[in-house]
């Protein structure tokens, strides 16, 4: 057994051969062949959002309390954060590292919390110098306001035109109020009008106003979205009781509560379905929905689906309506056949095929058909091209036409807000390079993605994701008083922590914490790190540990 050797003074302490001197005379970079560089990944939330937000930036922001900085980060990608954080798809979700690891982040609840933040008090940075060139907006619904939004932005004035009596195009006439109250849309819509927006409704174009009075406008954005009704090949449809989705829709959101009986049936697997059908429920109707492909197949909100489900809507998946059956002239059922999975469509999805002889009845007193809906392009100014129903352009809006642009359902038919509000942002952009004389499109994106196997995840401990308070059932039942509430300030700054910032250095210092030859510093001045490749080995410590990947090690190129 050793002895221990025991110090209990200064006097016990051996003699050591030590220097009171700098080590900073020994340049050891000189040994580094790997160097240690800073990069910015682009986070797969980002990467997944057709708006292209910023989204890591303005959750580390909101976990850091910074609220104004948060929103206004916001506010350079979306001018609708207070409405897509209550009706988007939310493909970001569905690509957060986070669910590899626990649960994905609550991106659309934290959305929507910064958005409701900003109704009751954020004001919007002041607008650019004023420019001459005046645009024209033809319609008033996501893409069009986004792109009168951006516009303005930039200084240039905008007039929007809407046929309707109210702006917001499907915002207001094709979402009920449960999923978006009337009031967050005005007030993301009052905003847009504080920079200048000109929004004059109940001008109809083609009918109220004509290419003529465009003549005075450097350029226009056509987003007239897709609002004319697909109509199936019903025998009967035309009897009494049958109902056309955004027909019905429209009358609930003029307060009227259309008679419909007891049983309901909608036809139809979209978005427009599902709110129909959840409409219906809460009108007191026993609703079924009935769709032509299986339930996985279907284009409407997942989550949505799930709702309606839980309120009591019933599913029949792989059917099609053939004929309503009446009894002098009202409905009585609708007789269905069964469908299999046939050869993939234009789409690549596999085309339903009637099944002979699956005939069934399913009773009902009211029919609704949701099948879609298809952009009316009978106003097209000549020389305006069109293809498979929508205007014919290309990705930034450009149509055949000089100074013509066009976005929205109308000429993507991509069907979702965000998607929406997308194109309006792209043609705005496109329309500022055309009236500076062309300027070249920018370079797409090409940053790298930061995959889940780059997150350090020793510097984050499970946590479980933020839950949204909603409205029980029987209480769903008694009106269209939204379902979800938004979270509390706190639980929303919880739930930014969890947020792996993936790709982006969010100053954390742990790189500056682990280096053991003490060559990171930070500089207040530059918000950034320096490294000292006087004295920086490469060992990739830094790189290693970065929570974030963040960092990457790069071979070093020695000038000879």
């Amino acid at each position: 057994m050793e002895e221990k050797i025991v110090i209990k003074n200064f006097q016990d302490v051996p003699i050591l051969s030590i220097s009171l001197q700098s080590t900073l005379w020994n340049k050891t970079g000189t040994w580094r062949y790997l160097r240690p560089s800073y990069i910015s990944f682009r986070a797969p939330c980002s990467q997944a959002c057709p708006i292209e937000q910023d989204i890591p930036f303005y959750l580390t922001s909101l976990a850091d309390g910074n609220l104004k900085e948060a929103w206004q980060k916001m506010l350079e990608a979306n001018p609708f954060p207070a409405v897509c954080g209550r009706v988007c798809h939310h493909p970001c979700e569905r690509e957060c590292n986070r669910k590899e690891y626990d649960e994905a982040l609550a991106i659309h609840a934290l959305e929507r919390f910064l958005g409701d933040w900003g109704i009751k008090g954020g004001k919007i940075e002041p607008k650019r110098e004023k420019r001459d060139e005046k645009i024209a907006v033809i319609g008033s619904g996501p893409a069009g306001l986004s792109c009168a939004y951006f516009l303005s932005r930039k200084g240039y004035p905008v007039r929007v035109f809407e046929g309707m009596n109210e702006p917001g195009g499907m915002l207001r006439y094709g979402i009920p109020e449960y999923r978006l109250p009337r009031r967050v849309l005005n007030k993301e819509i009052e905003r847009i009008e504080s920079l200048g927006v000109e929004i004059q409704t109940g001008m109809r174009f083609g009918c109220d106003l004509g290419l003529e009075d465009l003549k005075p406008y450097g350029a226009v954005f056509f987003a007239t979205g897709a609002q004319a009704e697909q109509r199936p090949m019903i025998t009967g449809s035309d009897h009494q009781g049958v109902w056309h989705g955004l027909s019905f829709l429209q009358e609930i959101h003029s307060q009227k509560r259309p008679s419909l009986g007891k049983k309901v049936a909608v036809i139809g697997g979209g978005n427009t379905a599902i709110d129909s059908a959840r409409a219906a429920w809460r009108l007191g109707g026993k609703v079924t929905v009935v769709y032509r492909r299986a339930k996985e197949a279907m284009p409407a909100i997942a989550e949505e689906v799930e709702e309606a489900s839980q309120e009591g809507v019933e599913f029949i998946f792989n059917a099609v309506p053939v004929k309503v059956i009446d009894k002098k002239g009202k409905v009585q059922a609708i007789e269905c056949l069964r469908t299999k999975p046939g050869k993939a469509d234009a789409s690549g999805r596999k085309k339903p095929v009637p099944i002979k002889g699956s005939n069934f009845s399913l009773p009902a007193d009211s029919l609704i058909l949701a099948v879609g809906e298809r952009a009316d392009l009978s106003f097209l100014p000549q020389g305006m091209k069109s293809e498979n129903g929508l205007i014919t352009a290309d990705f930034w809006g450009r149509t055949t036409v000089p100074g013509i642009f066009a976005g929205g359902d109308a000429a993507t038919g991509q069907g979702y807000v965000s998607q929406a509000i997308a194109s309006g942002k792209r043609a705005a952009l496109a329309i500022e390079r055309f009236l500076e004389k062309d300027r070249p499109d920018p370079p797409q994106n090409g940053r790298e993605v930061a995959g889940f196997e780059r997150i350090n995840l020793d510097y984050f401990p499970r946590a479980p994701r933020a839950k949204l308070p909603s409205l029980p059932v029987p209480v769903r039942a008694r009106g269209f008083k939204e379902v979800h509430g938004g979270l509390g300030g706190l639980k929303a700054q919880k739930e930014a922590e969890r947020c792996f910032s993936c790709g982006n250095c969010i100053r954390c210092h742990v790189c500056l914490v682990v280096c053991p030859d003490v060559a990171i510093a930070f500089n207040e001045k530059e918000n950034g790190y320096l490294i000292d490749t006087d004295h920086c080995k490469g060992c990739g410590i830094c790189a290693v540990e970065c929570p974030r990947s963040a960092l990457i090690l790069e071979e070093e190129k020695w000038s000879e």
